[in-house]
Order: C-alpha cells, then sequence, then structure tokens
C-alpha cells in the first residue's frame, strides 16, 4: 500500500534531495510537498497523510509554531 508522505521545508534543494532518497530506496509512498508552513497547513487540512516531515527553521511561521497550529485545528475539529 502506498502511503502518503509530506515534507514542509522551505528549502528547495532539501525537497529535492528528500524525494531523490525516497526513490533511491523504492519507498513506496507518495510524496508531496509544501514550501513552508502556510502551505503545509492549508495541504494538511484536505490531505490528511501518513506521515509528515517539517522544518523548525523556516521564516514567518517556523516547525514548532506550525505544529502548535495544527493541534489547535486537530482540538477544534475532533468530535467531541
Amino acid at each position: 500500500m502506498c502511503k502518503k508522505l509530506l515534507l514542509i521545508d522551505d528549502d528547495t534543494n532539501e525537497q529535492f534531495f528528500f524525494n531523490e532518497a525516497l526513490k533511491e530506496i523504492n519507498a513506496p509512498v507518495k510524496f508531496y510537498f509544501a514550501n513552508g508552513a502556510k502551505e503545509g497547513i492549508r495541504i494538511l487540512n484536505s490531505l490528511l497523510p501518513d506521515c509528515v516531515f517539517i522544518d523548525l527553521n523556516m521564516p514567518a511561521i517556523n516547525g514548532l509554531n506550525a505544529l502548535n497550529q495544527l493541534q489547535i485545528l486537530s482540538a477544534i475539529r475532533a468530535p467531541g
């Protein structure tokens, strides 16, 4: 089964190398990437990936702040 993997990173070189590494090991994943935290949060709201890798050092919204926003969003959407 193909897993969905999301990389949130503002560095396009990192995105390229991450994707190449996955290809090299023939990982059965569908690779998605976001060019920053805002785009990553938008994608996460619709994609629901199996795994997310996030750069902690990004401009505007860093990785830790993005994780906090995601926790808040998931708490709002959680049933109950």
